[in-house]
């Protein structure tokens, strides 16, 4: 199979959701058909603990925070998912 030319894409959200939500978003539409968004969730949790791991601070503290309140939304709603992630992800960049 040919190589999926957005499969580093994923990678990357997370990155850029932390400087900048809107571009994030922007990236997330070009990937978001393919991907399940509890996989992706996933994703987002494995970076951010990374991230706490290297720097304990209050930015990280809150990203875990935040991600643990994004899983009880993602279970116990009715809401698309994708539009809880995108949600978070514009959240991002202003903690």
């Amino acid at each position: 199979l040919p190589k999926d030319p957005n499969s580093g894409l994923v990678f990357d959200i997370y990155k850029t959701a932390k400087r900048d939500g809107e571009k994030a978003i922007q990236m997330l539409a070009k990937i978001e058909s393919n991907q399940d968004p509890i996989m992706f969730f996933g994703l987002l949790v494995s970076q951010a603990t990374k991230d706490y791991t290297a720097h304990q601070g209050a930015k990280e503290k809150r990203v875990l925070r935040e991600l643990s309140k994004l899983d009880l939304s993602l279970k116990s709603t009715s809401l698309q998912p994708w539009l809880l992630i995108r949600s978070f992800l514009l959240q991002l960049s202003s903690w």
